[in-house]
């Protein structure tokens, strides 16, 4: 709609509205999870890069290469995809409720989910976990 604002319905049957909501937010949230999936994506179902909260700043560009060589490990953007895809999974599921459609989304959510999941726990062995 050029020009204007879109319509929004703020009244409506119980579930109406939610679910024009729920609908609009889950395309948004596509497309975050595309960002994800290709700029954030470092291989082997590992996840880095983007500025996930103030935990992340140091005294170095986490971006760019160590001062000192080597690399880092880095599993907050690995959990908090897989929290995405989580969250992604139950809005294709409620969606798919009238649109059978969504199901084939919930499909490629849950596979994703899985391949991280599995990723955190084995990875290189021991998974991302580090005792130290």
């Amino acid at each position: 709609m050029r020009g204007r604002l879109a319509r929004v319905q703020v009244t409506g049957a119980r579930g109406a509205r939610d679910r024009a909501f729920l609908s609009r937010t889950f395309q948004k949230l596509v497309i975050n999870f595309t960002w994800w999936v290709t700029a954030g994506y470092w291989g082997r179902n590992i996840f880095g890069g983007g500025f996930l909260g103030l935990d992340n700043i140091g005294v170095f560009d986490r971006s760019r290469p160590l001062p000192t060589g080597g690399h880092l490990e880095q599993a907050d953007g690995t959990a908090w995809m897989a929290f995405l895809l989580h969250t992604m999974l139950s809005m294709a599921l409620e969606l798919a409720r009238e649109n059978p459609a969504t199901e084939d989304m919930a499909s490629k959510f849950f596979e994703h989910f899985v391949a991280i999941a599995e990723a955190i726990n084995t990875l290189g062995g021991t998974g991302l976990w580090d005792e130290s």
